[in-house]
């Protein structure tokens, strides 16, 4: 007998998830394989390869993010509609081993174009889109399993509470951490460039190779309490592992590290960087006009994105003020988050490339050149028949 769990709507919710994670891991692939022949095929000012790079790396975060959750989801389904068990820590290390068996592959790409083809200033750009683009593509990961779990888990009734289940709705939660953060890596990049544009130490290859590693161990130490206080437990109705909202203080943390952290620091660099366009002359700001309205225009570009996974997650907020209020716990609250953020990514997964100069550059001259342009063969004979 099949069990939908928290009934029909939340099957839906958790099948309309599975596909968005689905169209967000097939977007970011896309996208991280044309940016990887672009590099190799040609050669962009400093400017645009750390864009390029930036962008790149937000979307490994969400691809990796996608491909986690499909996976939980799809044995949730199986475990709904046939009742399977899926608790094996090898089966779980065998996934994540293969996550990180690409990002390897991946990063060797890069060092072979970073010692054979890029210029000096161009390295830095490039591993910075790296790294965004390897935990992006680890967040969709985390995001697919764990609708897929969902969902066998409402179908077939399978129980996914495994050794390695606490650990993986740790990961989960800061994986979408290191995403918001990587946000911020890029706006702080653009204030380095408008305010600090003499300390030529933030332009060093070095400090930007070791930003993505930062990034990971801040998103786990920050989100650490979380295990410590061993808040983290399986959710029978969700069939994975993650932190019950009935508890006012995990749900407080997870909101100050995920979002509040990232959202205030993206406020302080665009405040700073306002406060220093207005208290420069109008001789310094003709000069350096151009390539400041450019940084501006890509900072705003940035908060757009942050407003986008924010505004999706309002649902989410009023079911958790309902919880505060009356004290009982929407059946709907989780797969509302989940489908929030991972509509989110397919939107945001789109847009960057739309929004991106760089990466629209780059599609726009892919699609140009896959066309089939026709030739004026025939004229040109016709008119040399015609003189002859």
């Amino acid at each position: 007998m099949i069990n939908y769990g928290n009934g029909l709507v939340g099957y839906i919710l958790t099948l309309i998830s599975l596909i968005s994670a689905s169209f967000a891991l097939i977007v970011s692939f896309i996208v991280i394989l044309t940016v990887i022949h672009h590099q190799y095929h040609n050669r962009l000012k400093k400017e645009e390869k750390i864009t390029l790079i930036l962008s790149t790396n937000i979307y490994i975060f969400f691809l990796i993010f996608m491909i986690v959750l499909i996976e939980v989801n799809i044995e949730t389904l199986i475990g709904d509609v046939y009742g399977n068990n899926f608790d094996s820590s090898l089966c779980v290390f065998k996934g994540y081993f293969m996550a990180s068996i690409c990002c390897t592959i991946y990063h060797a790409v890069i060092h072979h174009q970073y010692h054979n083809r890029l210029k000096k200033e161009e390295k830095i750009t490039l591993i910075l889109s790296t790294n965004i683009y390897i935990f992006f593509l680890i967040f969709m990961i985390v995001l697919i399993e764990v609708n897929i779990e969902t969902l066998i888990g409402d179908v077939y009734g399978n129980d996914f509470d495994s050794s390695l289940c606490v650990f993986k709705g740790y990961f989960m939660a800061s994986i979408c951490c290191t995403i918001y953060h990587a946000f911020v890596t890029q706006a702080f990049f653009r204030l380095c460039r408008i305010v600090y544009s003499n300390h030529r130490w933030l332009q060093l290859y070095w400090f930007y190779i070791i930003i993505g590693p930062i990034q990971v161990v801040i998103a786990f130490t920050l989100l650490s309490p979380l295990v410590i206080w061993h808040d983290i437990h399986y959710l029978p109705k969700e069939h994975y592992c993650y932190i019950s909202f009935t508890n006012l203080r995990d749900a407080l943390w997870l909101v100050f590290g995920v979002y509040s952290i990232p959202v205030s620091c993206l406020s302080i660099i665009y405040l700073r960087i306002t406060i220093f366009i207005r208290q420069q002359t109008t001789n310094q700001r003709l000069v350096v006009r151009r390539r400041v309205d450019r940084d501006i225009s890509a900072i705003r570009r940035i908060i757009l994105n942050i407003s986008i996974l924010l505004s999706l997650g309002l649902p989410t907020v009023a079911l958790l003020l309902m919880l505060v209020i009356t004290g009982i716990e929407h059946p709907l609250i989780y797969r509302t988050m989940w489908i929030a953020v991972e509509v989110g990514s397919a939107i945001l997964s789109v847009q960057m490339v739309l929004m991106t100069p760089q990466l629209k550059t780059i599609f726009i001259s892919r699609w140009q050149q896959n066309r089939v342009v026709p030739t004026a063969r025939p004229l040109q004979m016709r008119v040399t028949t015609t003189v002859e």
